[in-house]
């Protein structure tokens, strides 16, 4: 605490002319001491009312997020999944086999986290192998499988090691959960889970009506 003598005396130098008393004096020193403690606790309140906020908006940002993710998150995730592949469908690049054998398939690509198979969801179909190549499914390393339909259309087939933190609340087929459909320019885009394996199956949409149709879920 700051001496009160010093203080006193250049009060008392200062102000000899207004001839103030003692008394006079010692009330302009507590007026002091009491500003000067006012604006401290005023200066911490404004610091914990901030805090305050700052833990309260934190904790508003988190529900939000958390919410988001259970809800529409996930739908977000199957969107942007159906985008890439669009883009990847649409933009044809070369083979790095070209085969119509799955074992040549499964020889080949050893880089894989997991054996390349053909669904049944896709084996019960028509459908000739053309071959496949490396490519990318949200960041994680994947396979497009290439097929062709009797028609003569294209279908691309993506296989990708699973997980929650890439490929969200994938519909699992072993779970009797019925795959997403989403329809981008023209194409029917469906996503599921069989065991660790996320699939994806792009083609041609086979219902005239949903040509064109964007992020339509089913």
């Amino acid at each position: 605490m700051t001496n009160k003598k010093p203080l006193r005396q250049a009060l008392k130098n200062m102000l000899k002319q207004n001839s103030l008393t003692e008394q006079q004096i010692s009330q302009l020193q507590d007026i002091g001491h009491s500003s000067f403690s006012l604006r401290i606790w005023f200066t911490q309140r404004q610091h914990l009312i901030m805090l305050t906020s700052l833990v309260a908006g934190m904790a508003l940002f988190l529900l939000v997020l958390n919410g988001y993710w259970f809800s529409g998150g996930n739908l977000d995730i199957q969107q942007r999944i159906a985008l890439e592949v669009t883009a990847n469908h649409l933009k044809i690049k070369n083979l790095d086999i070209e085969t119509s054998s799955m074992n040549e398939v499964r020889n080949f690509f050893e880089g894989l986290d997991f054996p390349p198979y053909l669904s049944t969801r896709i084996s019960a179909r028509n459908l000739k192998l053309l071959g496949g190549r490396y490519c990318t499914l949200q960041g994680v390393i994947a396979l497009q499988l290439r097929l062709q339909s009797p028609s003569g259309d294209i279908v691309t087939y993506y296989q990708s090691l699973y997980g929650s933190e890439h490929f969200g609340n994938t519909p699992d087929v072993g779970q009797g959960d019925r795959p997403s459909v989403i329809y981008k320019r023209g194409l029917e885009i469906t996503i599921w889970k069989e065991g660790d394996v996320v699939s994806v199956l792009a083609e041609v949409a086979r219902q005239a009506n949903q040509l064109g149709a964007i992020g339509e879920t089913h």
